[in-house]
């Protein structure tokens, strides 16, 4: 299936700011205060809106983590230990 691209033309303030061309925030449904996550790649800016995940995916997520956590008999303490270690080293 190809779907069309919406295409406007902006441009960059005084502070480097961009606006979102009114077409674009309505089809994605990006609102003002919208966090978006920013990628620079060669000659091209890729912009993608942060969108919050669906409540219970964290769970969903760290449910097989904490059962290798378990079988290894990784601890809450083994994690701050190794925490400390790497703000001790970073220093």
């Amino acid at each position: 299936m190809v779907r069309y691209m919406t295409l406007a033309v902006t441009k960059t303030s005084v502070k480097g700011q961009l606006v979102l061309p009114k077409e674009i925030r309505r089809e994605l449904g990006i609102k003002e205060g919208q966090l978006m996550l920013v990628f620079a790649a060669k000659d091209r800016i890729i912009l993608k809106k942060l969108e919050a995940p669906e409540a219970g995916m964290f769970e969903v997520l760290a449910a097989p983590l904490r059962e290798k956590a378990k079988e290894l008999k990784f601890t809450r303490r083994d994690a701050e230990r190794i925490i400390q270690e790497v703000r001790r080293r970073s220093r």
